[in-house]
């Protein structure tokens, strides 16, 4: 009897129910010891001895029986085991309090921290202690400020001109302190860019250039580099000729330009025949008269010549 009544007091009324409920459905005590547990409520007790009466192994049943995990989570566990997977990690209610509670120690520690160290920490830091400008340059006091805590006073902005070695104080004004930091500037001359192109003079036919890159050899800057990339190029022509002009500019505005002449190459002409000489006519006497021809003689039979000696002779 005395076990009885201490059985009862050490659970509630409907977690003692479950734990009656599952004698009368046949099972056994060392199965309702599985879920009846003073740390389960009574729907864990509930769901822990309807998965005992559907068949699920008590060792299955150890793997969900958890204090940490709710009756949906359970259910969870209680599908994933009969898929023949493995167990999901979920996450406990309690621990997740546990985690969020230490969390919160951790940040008012920290804020607490801070704020009885807050007079020793810097109040003014930048992000370096000497930096390099090139004459021309534009000098932004706000754009070396890292961190500061109170009023700031920047120096003032200024272009570089002057080369040499520049110092601006940097300051803030606090509650209990002032605080004041010295920025050196180095300032160096800048020097424009430089063109080198391949040839002094070229030769085309029909004055024709149809690149005139092809002549640029480089375009160089001590700052910026490489510039051919930025390089123009321009056919000119003056009294004394026709020249290419290259220019490039680099950031400050610095400008160089070179000059390439051409030379233009006539066609050859086929060189035409000489004419033949013309014969100009010598002065000269007259040619003589030719000679004027005799008539021509009659032929004279010759019985004629006979009678005529025959009568001149009688």
């Amino acid at each position: 009897m005395n076990s009885v009544r201490d059985e009862k007091e050490k659970y509630t009324y409907l977690q003692y129910k479950e734990i009656l409920t599952g004698r009368e459905h046949g099972l056994s005590e060392q199965e309702i010891r599985l879920y009846a547990r003073p740390c389960f409520n009574y729907l864990q007790m509930q769901f822990l001895r309807q998965a005992l009466e559907d068949g699920l192994d008590s060792r299955e049943l150890k793997k969900i029986a958890k204090t940490g995990l709710s009756v949906d989570e359970m259910k969870d566990y209680q599908v994933w085991i009969q898929y023949g997977r493995e167990l999901p990690v979920i996450f406990p209610a309690r621990m997740l309090k546990i985690v969020c509670a230490v969390v919160f120690f951790i940040l008012s520690g920290f804020c607490t921290y801070r704020w009885m160290n807050r007079e020793t920490e810097d109040p003014l830091v930048l992000t370096d202690t000497e930096i390099t400008l090139s004459s021309g340059d534009v000098f932004l006091p706000g754009k070396y400020v890292l961190s500061s805590e109170g009023e700031l006073i920047l120096p003032e902005s200024f272009t570089a001109a002057e080369t040499g070695t520049r110092l601006v104080i940097y300051k803030v004004i606090g509650k209990d302190r002032e605080t004041e930091k010295q920025l050196r500037i180095t300032i160096l001359p800048d020097h424009p860019p430089k063109i080198t192109l391949t040839d002094t003079l070229i030769t085309v036919e029909d004055g024709e250039i149809t690149d005139c890159y092809r002549y640029l050899l480089s375009a160089r800057d001590e700052e910026d580099g490489d510039l051919r990339s930025k390089v123009t190029c321009t056919v000119t022509e003056n009294d004394t000729g026709r020249y290419i002009r290259y220019e490039v500019k680099d950031h400050h505005g610095n400008t160089a330009d070179a000059l390439l002449a051409v030379e233009i190459l006539a066609p050859e002409q086929e060189t035409p025949e000489p004419a033949a000489a013309a014969v100009i006519p010598v002065h000269s006497p007259p040619p003589p008269p030719e000679p004027t021809p005799a008539p021509p003689e009659i032929p004279v039979p010759e019985e004629e010549i006979s009678a005529d000696f025959k009568l001149i002779s009688g």
